[in-house]
């Protein structure tokens, strides 16, 4: 069996040659302008050299590149001994292929032409006189019935959003022989609620009998939250939010400043940080709000993902519930992430999904048999 090092090296050297021009996301990222402003670190580094040499051999490369970059290969290799499948080892070696050479050299599985079609599909349920300006970068927010899509729902939201949501589906892991996803009356902890999009999509993947726990608690990604929830009666009363950011610790008091999902936070008083909230530790939440069981936990909450796992120990420990953890905030929680949950001997097995044709949306699945 390769080791993550060989399948990462065959991934490079089988991209090397490209030079895709169809392969940039404008709709998350912009248009491509003349100048951009330099960047440092290891991908810069690579896609620098790239640049400005030729290589005469694969000797060179290896020399110059290839070598060199193992040295952060120790971020990837415990979650690709532990994946349990070849698909999900092959996506981890392309997601870090990727990161390091861009998107001029390497294409992830949903650059395809299905990718664009589907994203216009969306786009044309966009209703241009009805629209929410979240002033979060250059989003603008277009109501959205998704009745075509096979969801009774109505939304503000962006068309990439919902092609990642609910087209692609991305809180569901699937392959050949494996499926994991909320399944009808399933119990959600929905850690990292933003503007509700992820609570109606749970909401109406477990049924009347399901219950959706989400955490947010940004003011404006409230306010965005509850307007869509409202705009779905039915659905609304199998959520239920709570409003607090989660971490290791209840009651921690944390400061931070409103720039919706962009919003940053700090334990310390900082300047411009001028709201403040506490902590809950989800172990806490569960024993509080007495909730029954938890059967899916989906956490995407800004590189704290780690914390408030530990935070749910004893959750996880009691009900051994699917998990979809977002990874790629940090090299770190390639590794961290995984090690953690691995390290609580209950029997996971492992498997990433990614979701976007760039950097952004590596979910880690984890499921016990």
């Amino acid at each position: 069996m390769k080791t993550f090092s060989e399948a990462l090296y065959n991934e490079m050297i089988g991209n090397f040659y490209n030079c895709h021009t169809d392969n940039y996301d404008y709709h998350r990222f912009g248009k491509v302008t003349e100048e951009k402003p330099k960047k440092t670190g290891l991908k810069e580094f690579i896609k620098s050299k790239l640049r400005n040499k030729k290589y005469h051999s694969i000797y060179e490369i290896e020399q110059d590149i290839v070598y060199p970059i193992f040295g952060y290969s120790h971020y990837f290799e415990y979650l690709y001994e532990i994946l349990n499948n070849t698909e999900s080892k092959k996506l981890l070696a392309q997601i870090v292929a990727y990161r390091i050479m861009g998107h001029t050299k390497v294409k992830l599985p949903h650059s395809n032409k299905k990718y664009w079609d589907d994203l216009q599909k969306v786009e044309k349920l966009e209703d241009k006189n009805d629209s929410i300006n979240p002033n979060f970068l250059d989003f603008m927010l277009y109501k959205m019935g998704l009745e075509s899509l096979g969801y009774p729902i109505t939304i503000y939201f962006s068309a990439i959003g919902i092609l990642i949501d609910y087209v692609i589906r991305q809180y569901e892991y699937k392959s050949e022989d494996k499926k994991i996803g909320v399944r009808e009356n399933d119990y959600v902890l929905d850690v990292g609620g933003c503007w509700g999009d992820t609570a109606l999509f749970f909401a109406h993947e477990t049924g009347s009998l399901g219950r959706i726990y989400s955490f947010e608690f940004v003011p404006s990604n409230i306010e965005l939250f509850n307007k869509n929830i409202s705009l779905n009666p039915e659905l609304s009363q199998r959520i239920h939010l709570i409003k607090s950011p989660v971490w290791d610790e209840s009651e921690k008091e944390l400061y931070f400043k409103d720039f919706g999902p962009g919003s940053s936070v700090s334990f310390e008083k900082r300047e411009n940080f001028d709201l403040k909230t506490k902590t809950v530790k989800i172990d806490d939440v569960v024993k509080n709000q007495n909730i029954e069981k938890v059967d899916f936990i989906k956490m995407d909450i800004e590189g704290a993902e780690l914390n408030a796992l530990k935070g749910a120990k004893e959750t996880i420990t009691k009900f051994k519930p699917k998990l979809a953890i977002a990874l790629y905030h940090s090299l770190e929680d390639f590794d961290t992430i995984p090690r953690f949950i691995d390290s609580l001997n209950l029997g996971y097995k492992f498997y990433i999904n990614h979701n976007t044709i760039h950097a952004e949306e590596t979910i880690l699945f984890a499921e016990c048999l």
